[in-house]
């Protein structure tokens, strides 16, 4: 048992993450998707010592055939963050800038 018997291993926490991520139905995401489109990132990497386990969410994920882009990111090791800016951003529609750019808004 550690000094801190609350604190969550990587992996306990993945599991907790998974199972509220599994009440959603995918009918309830579909409106977030833009048109259809979906990134998965799957976050907090740098909390699974097992690296492997990483290969085989990802290898899960793709095989469900929804996503256009499977990303691991790690915020507190800044893996792959520009890899997921970059894969956002080949989906996000281009259009002229809605507000002028002194202009604030809370819309």
């Amino acid at each position: 048992m550690t000094e801190n018997s609350n604190e969550e291993t990587g992996e306990n926490l993945l599991h907790k993450i998974n199972r509220e991520t599994s009440k959603m139905a995918w009918s309830d995401l579909l409106p977030f998707f833009a048109k259809g489109m979906a990134i998965y990132v799957s976050h907090k990497i740098d909390l699974i010592k097992d690296k492997s386990k990483i290969l085989a969410l990802m290898s899960e994920a793709d095989q469900l055939d929804k996503f256009e882009e499977i990303v691991p990111t790690s915020v507190k090791k800044k893996n792959n963050l520009l890899e997921l800016l970059k894969s956002v951003k080949k989906y996000l529609p281009q259009q002229p800038f809605i507000y002028d750019q002194g202009e604030l808004t809370d819309k």
